[in-house]
């Protein structure tokens, strides 16, 4: 079958309710189709069953309403006063509406959006299609040359406009220019719009109130510009942060590119990456999601907050008052009383003191450190202190170029129980590196 062919496929739509339809429009997975008597828009799944309704009567913009189409988000409808009115997807006047001043003859009838722009036609007195940005700006117009009633309908394909009168459907290129293709709309009596839903053609008959469908263009729908959006968890919290950031772009985008610090130094190509934040500050994060009609970014400002707390694993090797070397977990002594400290470090050359005595080997077996395993020191005069580990069975030293050793000077604020006020030795952090994880 060609383009153009009748498929035999249609639904009725008057046991609805629908009355006199004018327009129709597709999101992808429903029919809309407006109803200008009964000030209604009715909704249709892709077989033509019926779902529901809205009214656009009185305490809902009260319009009848004539052409309508889909942006990617909302619901948009031409009047008989020349008007164009925005309605969510359940069906809410949003409160915005614009005049459409291009129309000095005709009355606006049906409307096409290309991810950019609406195109809404005025057939008859006029025969021109006019075209509109998202505010409502007219920007340009083009010429309809092939009947007196071309401009019934309009539909866009991603390419090329596709515009009927009472009996055909005519091709025109993104410029407005005919490219000289028509075809016979053979089933319908009287078409009164036509959209096309990503490989066919359907078009409404408001005369016996029947939706048809014709074979069409194959392409991907919706051919809109995507609409970029994200979320991320957490938003906040000690460094090193890891955060997991999850797209909610719309439209079929194909391709994402983040950047965590909106500085260009910091980017994923995944479409779900995880990012860790070592340094403390306030973040504003950008993500720009592409498709193959174009690209839209999202930036949410100050969205990531890293505090300077560190938020690694620390453990204390060094001694306590009795003398004793121990390896205590950050945060509790080796007896899980809480402990407040401050530390003033630096990093540990091999041949520094530690309390009057070379560290020459600081831990040995250091990859095969884990839960219930044994890390000895050995000092000068060759004697061995064995250390108890103690800490959780998820930590493990396994990448040793992921922790660093420090001296450290822990300064006790509060609980002094059995503690000298001073205790120093060695620390060692583990070190997320900042990046994608």
């Amino acid at each position: 079958m060609a383009i153009g062919d009748y498929t035999g496929i249609h639904f009725d739509i008057n046991a609805s309710g629908n009355t006199e339809a004018y327009g129709i429009a597709y999101d992808g997975t429903y029919f809309w189709i407006t109803d200008y008597i009964t000030k209604k828009v009715f909704k249709y799944d892709y077989s033509g069953t019926y779902i529901s309704f809205f009214s656009t009567g009185i305490g809902n913009g009260n319009i009848s309403p004539i052409g309508i189409v889909w942006d990617g988000t909302y619901l948009w409808m031409t009047t008989t006063l020349n008007k164009f009115y925005k309605y969510d997807i359940s069906g809410n006047y949003t409160g915005t509406n614009f005049d459409l001043s291009a129309f000095t003859l005709g009355t606006a009838q049906a409307v096409t959006f290309d991810g950019t722009y609406f195109y809404i036609s005025a057939p008859t007195l006029e025969s021109k299609v006019h075209k509109y940005d998202t505010s409502g700006n007219y920007i340009s117009s083009f010429n309809l040359t092939n009947s007196p009633s071309e401009g019934a309908s309009i539909t866009w394909d991603g390419t090329s406009f596709w515009i009927g009168d009472n009996s055909k459907i005519y091709q025109y290129s993104s410029l407005g220019i005919y490219t000289g293709f028509n075809f016979n709309a053979s089933a319908n009596n009287s078409p009164s719009d036509n959209v096309w839903d990503g490989n066919f053609f359907w078009i409404l008959d408001n005369s016996v109130d029947e939706v048809y469908k014709y074979i069409g263009t194959s392409g991907t729908f919706p051919p809109f510009f995507p609409i970029a959006n994200f979320t991320a968890s957490p938003t906040s919290g000690n460094r090193p942060l890891g955060v997991s950031f999850t797209d909610l772009s719309t439209n079929s985008p194909t391709s994402w590119l983040w950047d965590f610090k909106n500085d260009g130094t910091a980017i994923s190509t995944q479409q779900n990456p995880s990012y860790a934040y070592t340094s403390a500050g306030i973040y504003t994060v950008k993500l720009t999601a592409t498709n193959t009609i174009g690209s839209d970014s999202e930036i949410k400002i100050d969205y990531i907050t890293v505090s300077g707390t560190v938020n690694s694993t620390v453990f204390f090797v060094g001694s306590d008052s009795s003398g004793d070397i121990k390896l205590i977990n950050a945060g509790t002594s080796d007896n899980s009383i809480p402990i407040y400290y401050e530390l003033e470090t630096q990093e540990l050359d091999m041949g520094d003191r530690f309390h009057n005595k070379t560290i020459q080997d600081k831990i040995v077996l250091l990859s095969e450190l884990a839960s219930g395993s044994e890390v000895q020191i050995k000092q000068n005069e060759g004697d061995y202190k064995v250390l108890p580990v103690d800490m959780d069975s998820t930590v493990s030293i396994s990448d040793p170029s992921k922790f660093k050793f420090n001296y450290m000077t822990l300064k006790w604020l509060g609980n002094t129980v059995n503690k000298s006020p001073v205790f120093e030795g060695v620390y060692i952090e583990k070190v997320i590196d900042e990046g994608i994880i």
